[in-house]
């Protein structure tokens, strides 16, 4: 999978550098012209697939995303025991440290 995303990124950077050759080799005006076409197209294709992602999407309101949707992260220093039953129900988290006594926790 990474061998492909370097080939799409190696790809990218020839297609820029061409491009760029491609406008140095024009004069200013015409270089200026063919720049403005590219920018209208790929608006276009921009509007396009905005479009399409946008119709291919799930409908509803998926409600807020954040910590309550997705779920939190805790960190707790010492023993503990977590009882979780289900993807949506809370979690009962209980303290299993045995204290010694006397002593100062750090």
């Amino acid at each position: 999978m990474k061998i492909v995303r370097w080939v799409a990124v190696a790809g990218a950077v020839v297609g820029l550098v061409s491009v760029g050759v491609f406008f140095a080799m024009q004069s200013r005006g015409a270089a200026d012209q063919y720049a403005s076409v590219g920018a209208f197209f790929l608006a276009l294709l921009t509007a396009a697939t905005s479009l399409v992602t946008w119709i291919r999407s799930p409908r509803g309101d998926a409600g807020p995303a954040g910590p309550d949707r997705q779920g939190s992260t805790i960190t707790v220093n010492g023993p503990v025991s977590v009882l979780q039953t289900g993807p949506r129900s809370k979690a009962k988290v209980r303290n299993t440290y045995k204290s010694s006594g006397g002593g100062s926790a750090s």
